[in-house]
């Protein structure tokens, strides 16, 4: 019987992303999922600016830029009149807001990427039942041919959906509750020319409906139906339905034609409380689940396997201990919370039925998009560059003061090697150890650096020593102007430590290797 590092049960978005993950950490795995083929539906439709850095790492974020179309702009519309519109132009991040691309697509791109190194999802594989012990997991795995095979692994990794085996088996309660709308979902192409926009939000008294455009004329519609009891079974939708609400609340004078797909849906909002325990762990919709308005779910599952799969890789490698994996839930079950709460928020605002309830909120959306900062942290906050762990345990010293505090997503920055090409800080993100960015340091000080690493931590944290002007006397990687290293907010020599999904772990001044010391030490 064989024995791997890790195994992944679930090969949606979440599943292949933590593939890739692991991949570029050098943990072996598989990946396994009972569907014969990925999905031909489009389901979510946007990947995040947030979620595009981080899937950078380790699958060029070009790839599903170039599958998609750019996030641009979204207009609230009430009765046929346009209200208000949001701008998503101008996000600090080099890839923009985020680009709008249906899930069948950015699992391609995902799967892709895994074959170009030889590696393929196993379909048609279930895992029907697990047990674990301090050292592994014990899996048994139902195979397409009907045959059983018994696996043993270091990691059990749950990205297998809101009705998760591993969740189950776990016996982690789910809670949370079904809400009472009925939606109805079209994926068609739209005849006729659409507000310039890609999300075209449609307000009337009978209820919300939500145009997004996939690309050219073929677009998502999601209309609220009505409330309904959750035990009435999900109906059959026609297109003249959709098309007869297309008429009622949009823009006047589209025809609806050539359907790929149409469905009613229900919204849940469940969580766990923890999303681990022992050597199994939950990631995605096995995790959490909510509403679909902002577009959050799918992003904040695939964050969740870009924070997962570094943490595991230092523990497997024996680098760090169990405070680094304890870090996942602590860290994720924050995020998750606020994604739950804040789609929630928003699917009520959007399916009010109370006139005056409805003429305050529009009041209130065309007052506030009259304002650039409210449509910057709109923007900020939809992109997931606002994301950030500020109270996590492994935030360490903040020294500096500067406006990057630690657990704050760390800026691209810029520099100019040695030989005179430009470098940025996402390109070098893409090796899979920390981080240590020294600036205006003399080599005693970048070798104290060095020496103030435990000895097992030195193979996976590599140092890139910058100087603000070039000077022969000290021996630096290249030359970071003072207004690049400005941007984590100081101006005096010193270091920072960048955790491997970006996000600040330490920062420091020059004289100071003992705030680097502490910080490996609490994790080992």
């Amino acid at each position: 019987m064989s024995k791997i590092p890790a195994l992944i049960c679930g090969a949606g978005p979440v599943g292949l992303t933590m593939a890739a993950q692991l991949l570029r950490q050098g943990i072996g795995f598989r990946i396994v999922d009972k569907n014969s083929r990925r999905s031909i539906h489009s389901k979510a439709l946007v990947v995040w600016a947030r979620s595009l850095e981080v899937l950078n790492t380790a699958v060029p974020a070009q790839d599903f830029i170039d599958a998609g179309i750019p996030v641009r702009k979204a207009e609230y519309w009430f009765q046929q009149e346009r209200l208000a519109e949001i701008d998503f132009s101008g996000a600090e991040s080099p890839f923009g807001t985020g680009v709008m691309i249906p899930q069948d697509e950015t699992e391609r791109v995902l799967e892709e990427s895994l074959a170009r190194h030889e590696i393929h999802v196993e379909r048609q594989t279930e895992l029907k039942q697990f047990e674990q012990n301090a050292t592994g997991v014990r899996c048994q795995l139902a195979k397409a041919d009907g045959t059983m095979e018994e696996l043993d692994v270091s990691w059990l990794i749950g990205c297998d959906g809101a009705h998760s085996v591993v969740r189950h088996q776990l016996e982690l309660p789910f809670h949370g509750e079904l809400d009472r709308h009925r939606w109805y979902l079209a994926d068609v192409h739209i005849r006729g020319e659409m507000p310039d926009a890609n999300v075209v939000i449609c307000g009337h008294p009978d209820g919300i409906m939500i145009c997004f455009q996939i690309r050219g004329n073929r677009w998502r519609i999601i209309a609220e139906v009505d409330l309904t009891d959750p035990d009435q079974p999900v109906e059959e939708v026609k297109l003249s339905q959709v098309q007869e609400m297309m008429n009622q609340r949009g823009p006047s004078g589209f025809e609806l034609a050539d359907p790929i797909w149409l469905s009613e849906f229900r919204i849940n909002e469940r969580k766990v409380d923890r999303y681990g325990v022992g050597r199994a762990f939950l990631v995605g919709d096995a995790a959490h689940i909510h509403s679909p308005a902002g577009g959050q779910g799918m992003n904040t599952g695939m964050q969740d396997a870009c924070n997962l799969a570094w943490k595991l890789a230092l523990v497997e490698k024996g680098v760090a201990g169990q405070p680094l994996l304890e870090s996942y839930t602590q860290e994720r079950s924050v995020i998750g919370e606020q994604v739950l709460k804040a789609a929630g928020r928003l699917t009520d605002v959007a399916t009010l039925r109370n006139s005056l309830a409805i003429s305050l909120r529009n009041i209130a959306l065309k007052t506030a998009t009259s304002f650039h900062w409210i449509q910057k942290r709109a923007r900020d906050t939809l992109s997931e560059l606002r994301i950030n762990y500020a109270s996590s345990p492994l935030c360490g010293a903040h020294i500096l003061h500067g406006a990057v505090r630690p657990g704050f997503r760390v800026p691209d920055l810029h520099w100019q090697t040695n030989d005179g090409q430009t470098e940025s800080l996402f390109a070098e993100m893409k090796d899979p150890s920390l981080l240590l960015l020294t600036w205006q340091m003399g080599p005693e000080f970048t070798e104290s650096l060095f020496e103030a690493l435990p000895a097992r931590w030195r193979d996976d944290v590599r140092i890139v020593s910058l100087l603000q002007t070039d000077d022969d006397d000290f021996d630096a990687d290249g030359i970071m102007p003072a207004s690049e290293w400005k941007r984590l907010g100081s101006e005096v020599p010193g270091y920072a430590l960048l955790r491997p999904d970006g996000y600040l772990a330490l920062s420091a001044k020059a004289n100071e290797p003992h705030a680097l010391q502490e910080w490996c030490a609490k994790l080992s």
